[in-house]
């Protein structure tokens, strides 16, 4: 069974960074095949931790699919459900996260500057100065 939930689950915000390299934007849009991947799951696992009370709930109904705006698909069964809202916001927070640092070490391989990867404590912005090749 498919449902499509009606309700409004926010934005999900990835700030823009201002890098003026070239191997990050293309002409053709290129970098979409390789960024839209992390906005999808990342919608999905922000979906669930807010969710995981009600979706388990539509799981023992037999729901075995949401869809979220955007038609991201959420396959009920592949997520942890059984767990306390708060426990849940914990699980997911750390995920979240981990899909985070995937999406940033790979922004920093195509940019091909690898080393950023070993560096601890970056903020946005100095992650951002040091991805364009400036001293934050």
């Amino acid at each position: 069974m498919l449902i499509h939930l009606a309700t409004f689950f926010g934005v999900i915000y990835f700030p823009l960074l201002r890098v003026e390299t070239a191997e990050l934007h293309t002409a053709d849009n290129e970098w979409r095949a390789w960024v839209d991947p992390y906005i999808t799951q990342s919608k999905r696992i922000l979906t669930v931790r807010r969710n995981n009370v009600r979706f388990k709930k539509l799981s023992e109904y037999g729901v075995e699919t949401v869809v979220r705006k955007g038609n991201i698909e959420i396959a009920l069964a592949d997520w942890d459900l059984d767990m306390h809202y708060r426990d849940a916001w914990t699980h997911y927070a750390r995920k979240h996260e981990q899909l985070c640092i995937r999406f940033a070490e790979e922004i920093a391989e195509r940019a091909g500057v690898p080393e950023l990867n070993d560096r601890d404590g970056l903020s946005q912005t100095a992650f951002a100065s040091l991805l364009a090749g400036r001293e934050p």
